[in-house]
């Protein structure tokens, strides 16, 4: 072999890495100072209190807890994600206080992620109403599900409305090591139909 191909494809193969590196750094700087949309406490509040009055009622052994309708395989893991300790469905169910914090939580997560995504207030309510039923945010264009995103997001706008509270969320920088959003798992609630629809 010629040895100025081989030196002129080891010069090209070097370049290439440098490149690489150089531009894989500039791209995780940039990363990192790209700012990310924060909801408020109240605009989590309101989305909050419309998940519990956009619920199905509480029926006897209907595997559903708390007045948000959590279902049980997914409790655990909020519970220790949002609360620090890990929490049977019996617990969640039995402590107000600690269901309306790990419904916090989960709601300013999902808020964060899709007004960040969408810039939108009302796009990010309905999607994280969609995410919390389906367990995607794009899931709810008909039927049932489509119901209920819309009651979520009437009780959410009244709810607003009752706070006075009109506010902008808040920009803040988030370097690129946090994770913007948790892994996505299964929806809080199952679709009922028949029981979306009631009152």
């Amino acid at each position: 072999m010629n040895t100025k191909l081989i030196n002129r494809g080891k010069n090209l193969l070097l370049t290439s890495i440098l490149a690489g590196i150089w531009l894989g750094s500039g791209l995780a700087i940039a990363q990192q100072t790209r700012p990310t949309r924060q909801v408020s406490d109240a605009q989590v509040n309101a989305m909050v209190e419309a998940l519990r009055k956009a619920a199905p009622p509480n029926r006897e052994n209907d595997g559903m807890y708390s007045d948000w309708q959590v279902l049980p395989g997914i409790i655990p893991d909020w519970t220790k994600r949002c609360l620090g300790r890990q929490l049977t469905p019996a617990e969640f169910e039995s402590d107000a206080k600690a269901a309306r914090e790990t419904v916090a939580c989960i709601a300013r997560r999902e808020l964060n992620r899709l007004y960040s995504a969408t810039g939108n207030e009302t796009a990010a309510v309905r999607g994280a109403a969609c995410w919390w039923m389906t367990g995607k945010d794009n899931a709810c264009t008909s039927g049932g599900t489509a119901t209920y995103v819309q009651r979520v997001l009437g009780f959410y706008q009244q709810q607003a409305r009752t706070s006075g509270t009109t506010e902008k969320p808040a920009t803040r920088q988030t370097p690129t090591e946090e994770p913007a959003t948790q892994p996505t798992e299964e929806p809080a609630a199952t679709p009922k139909p028949t029981s979306i629809n009631q009152p």
